[in-house]
Formats: C-alpha cells, sequence, structure tokens
C-alpha cells in the first residue's frame, strides 16, 4: 500500500512538474500576521487586517493552488494584502497536501479548522465575524468549491459566496485526453478519495462512486450550497474547460445564484492574461455588495 502510494505520487509529480515545486514558506508579507490553526507543519495562515476595522468585519478567505501537493499560503500574499486595503480581513491559508498523505476530506476538515481559529481570534480582539468570501484557484478552487458546498451549514463564519477560477469540479467527465486532469484522472481520483479508482471500479460503482462523489462539487450541489462565482478560460490545458459551464448549469437548476467569467482563448493561469484578474475582481466587487 505504501509503495503503491510512493508511485502514485511520483507519477502525479511527473505529470505536474512544470508546477513550481512546494518550497518553505516565506514569512508573511509586511503587515501580516501568522498563525498556527493545527498540528500539521502546514496547518498555518497568514492574517492581513484593514487599517480601520469596525466591531463587525467581513472576511476574504484564499486558498491556494498547486494540484493538492505543491504551494503555501504566501501564493495568495498580494491579493490578502489588496482585500486588507479594501476594508476586509484579508486571509491567505495552507494545508496538508498528498505528499502528508492527506486526502481531500482531509485538507477540508483542516480548512474548517483554520476557519474555527480565526473566528476565535477575531472574537478575542473585540471583532465580531460578519461573513465570508471563500475564493480560490486550481486546487484551491476546488477545495474552496468543497468547504463551502460542505459546511455551508456549519462555517464558523457564514459563508457569503464562493469564488472559483479554473476549478476542477467534476473529475470524472467524459475523457477526452486533451488536459492533464483528464490524463492522470484515475491517479488523482485514487489520491483524493485514499481509496483506489480505476477505470474498472468507476463502472462497478458503489463505495467507488461514494468515495469519489464525496470529494466531487458538481454532486455536492443543493438548492442551499452557497451563491458561487466561476471563472475559466477555454484554452485551459491542466482542467477540462467543460468543468465550469457544468456545474454552472447545475447550480441554475437547483436555483442557486451563480455566474460564470469566460475567458476565450485564455489557459488555466489566468493571471498570465491581460485584464482578466481586473474582470474577477470588479465582478467580485458587485458580489460583495449584494451578498456581504
Amino acid at each position: 500500500m505504501i509503495k503503491g502510494f510512493i508511485s502514485l505520487l511520483l507519477a502525479l509529480s511527473m505529470l505536474l512538474s512544470p508546477l513550481t515545486a512546494r518550497k518553505v514558506a516565506r514569512q508573511p508579507a509586511e503587515g501580516g500576521v501568522r498563525v498556527s490553526y493545527g498540528a500539521e507543519k502546514s496547518n498555518v495562515m497568514d492574517i492581513y487586517y484593514p487599517d480601520d476595522m469596525g466591531d463587525a468585519v467581513d472576511v476574504v478567505f484564499l486558498i491556494h493552488g498547486g494540484a493538492w501537493m505543491f504551494g503555501d499560503q504566501t501564493m495568495f500574499f498580494d491579493h490578502a494584502m489588496e482585500a486588507a486595503a479594501k476594508g476586509y480581513v484579508g486571509v491567505t491559508v495552507d494545508y496538508s497536501k498528498f505528499s502528508d498523505g492527506a486526502t481531500a476530506l482531509d485538507m477540508n476538515e483542516e480548512l474548517f479548522q483554520a476557519c474555527k481559529t480565526l473566528k476565535t481570534l477575531l472574537e478575542r480582539n473585540g471583532k465580531r465575524p460578519h461573513k465570508m468570501v471563500v475564493v480560490g484557484h486550481s486546487s484551491g478552487a476546488h477545495l474552496a468549491l468543497l468547504y463551502s458546498y460542505t459546511h455551508y451549514q456549519d462555517s464558523p463564519i457564514p459563508i457569503a459566496f464562493v469564488t472559483a477560477c479554473s476549478s476542477p469540479s467534476d473529475f470524472l467527465t467524459p475523457d477526452q485526453g486533451k488536459t492533464v486532469m483528464e490524463r492522470s484522472r484515475y491517479l488523482l481520483c485514487t489520491a483524493l478519495t485514499g481509496t483506489e479508482i480505476s477505470r474498472v471500479t468507476e463502472k462497478i460503482g458503489g463505495k467507488y462512486a461514494d468515495a469519489m462523489a464525496a470529494v466531487t462539487p458538481y454532486d455536492r450541489v443543493t438548492a442551499q450550497v452557497p451563491p458561487t462565482l466561476l471563472a475559466h478560460g477555454t484554452a485551459d490545458s491542466w482542467v477540462p474547460y467543460n468543468n465550469s459551464p457544468r456545474l454552472y448549469e447545475k447550480l441554475q437548476s437547483v436555483g442557486v445564484p451563480t455566474e460564470l467569467l469566460i475567458f476565450e482563448g485564455a489557459n488555466h493561469f489566468l493571471g498570465h492574461e491581460p485584464g482578466t484578474v481586473e474582470r474577477i475582481e470588479e465582478t467580485m466587487l458587485a458580489w460583495a455588495e449584494r451578498y456581504l
């Protein structure tokens, strides 16, 4: 079992080698406060406070990507600082990875603990957490959706809406083999669930189907999940673009407020495309006016 899991990680590492390798996290940028929220080394978050805070505060909760294997919370420090400059508490959070033996559900519960710790910290400082916006890119967007769709009723800080950019939302969509996610689908699903998923077990269903449904945002949609803002490039070579339109349609079908920002010809890393970040931020600010 252990050898098999190591082989899995090595295979995924080869597939995902263009990504930046995980490094020791830098110290938080000026003004950031690093807080541990759990026992694992990666259970840390960097918090950026606005200069002028009232008694009630809203939070922008940022979850970095990196194929569930790489990166740390400092990848999103600039967005957290910008959130603080706009009057929000900006939080960028790290979590355990595949290399730590974590599944997607483990990561999800760590995010819950991070939110719980944040709420306690704010209250100790005399602040009342009002609502939060959950934001992620790539694997971080998957975790943002998973957290929002599983903890919409019991999140320590209520979720106003979730923003998911270039997000995997359905890992077993029809396989055309055009993206990294499709080519590594069964390796990835096995790591996400901690259960061996293969072409055979996919057809068998049963406990294998249940394991996949537990970590698949598309399957967690109900009429009660938070409003969802999606953004995706049509030329994404990592995550199939069809993941976002399919999720958008399902959300619409059950009456969940949703919007899909489509970036024609844009690849997975939307920040590399002119105007994409600005459009996403403008839309998020409009949503904040509506839902916070």
